[in-house]
């Protein structure tokens, strides 16, 4: 990943790896860009070039905009949205189902999300920024993207709408319902990384986002296949999640479930409720690292479906 990349992915500053291939003109105009955004990172990544003594030609420019940036602090940025860059790697296919699994055909996805990282929104919502186990859920969409090809895809607590979005990238599905409980983020944050990444809405669009309030808002009813990520964080929330999944399943053979497994009990009453529903439920992925990030926990996607009788 070259310095731009790095940059745009907030890579931590102390990991960055500063490439001779690109010039100093095209870090400082990076640098500027994501000033507007995160000028405290801006100001972390001065002081680390400055520590290790790099573009010495450069070195008034360097210290006379690290100056400036010498009052801001991280509680500046705390709450604030960044925009950050995600990178996946896509195999490039040699038919319609099959994919290389060589690095040297690796096929680099972006995308792009505002989202305020270092924050648990204060109204209740965790949909201000990306968890790793929509990460995790991106990377198994791109490892099996045949699933979805010409399907109508429902998105539970899409968050950030990170997955719908690469979904839409990479594969384009028939129809995309992108949903969450929070109202307010579906029409103000979700609109904004989908126009971020520039796909378009109109009346035209394939892209539906709207709120879905589990067992209360009415499900599409020509959905075939279902996703979420990181949406079995809360024990008192699994009634209703399970209850969204059985109807789910009424219309589509199959949800996909991305969950982090923070706590067992809690993982536990999550089988055992969908259990209790008389659905199948079976772990069909796990990770204990991510390409991208190193995880706290393991991430384990869980395919469920109706129980055959």
């Amino acid at each position: 990943m070259n310095i731009v990349d790095q940059l745009y992915a907030r890579r931590p500053v102390e990991a960055l790896v500063f490439d001779s291939e690109a010039s100093f003109e095209t870090l400082r105009d990076q640098l500027l860009e994501i000033k507007k955004i995160n000028a405290y990172y801006v100001k972390k990544v001065l002081k680390r070039i400055i520590d290790l003594s790099l573009y010495a030609d450069d070195t008034d420019w360097i210290y006379d905009e690290y100056v400036t940036l010498l009052n801001v602090t991280d509680k500046d940025q705390y709450s604030r949205i960044d925009s950050i860059r995600y990178f996946f790697k896509r195999r490039k296919n040699n038919s319609d189902t099959q994919y290389e699994y060589d690095d040297n055909a690796n096929e680099k996805i972006s995308v792009d999300i505002y989202e305020k990282p270092n924050l648990i929104s204060a109204s209740g919502t965790t949909g201000f920024r990306t968890w790793e186990a929509s990460l995790f859920l991106c990377e198994y969409i791109l490892q099996n993207e045949a699933l979805f090809k010409d399907q109508n895809v429902l998105e539970l607590g899409c968050g950030t709408g990170i997955c719908s979005i690469l979904l839409q990238k990479v594969q384009s599905p028939k129809r995309i319902y992108v949903t969450d409980g929070d109202s307010e983020l579906v029409t103000n944050q979700l609109v904004r990384n989908f126009e971020l990444n520039k796909i378009s809405r109109n009346n035209n669009s394939n892209i539906i986002l709207q709120r879905l309030w589990w067992n209360e808002d009415k499900i599409p009813n020509d959905i075939d296949i279902v996703i979420g990520a990181d949406i079995t964080f809360d024990a008192s929330l699994f009634d209703s999640l399970c209850q969204c999944l059985l109807e789910c399943l009424t219309y589509c053979p199959i949800c996909l479930i991305s969950a982090t497994i923070r706590n067992q009990d809690t993982t536990d009453s999550f089988i055992s409720t969908t259990k209790k529903l008389g659905m199948n439920i079976e772990e069909i992925a796990r990770t204990d690292k991510l390409e991208s990030t190193a995880l706290l926990a393991p991430v384990v996607i869980y395919k469920i479906s109706k129980t055959n009788r």
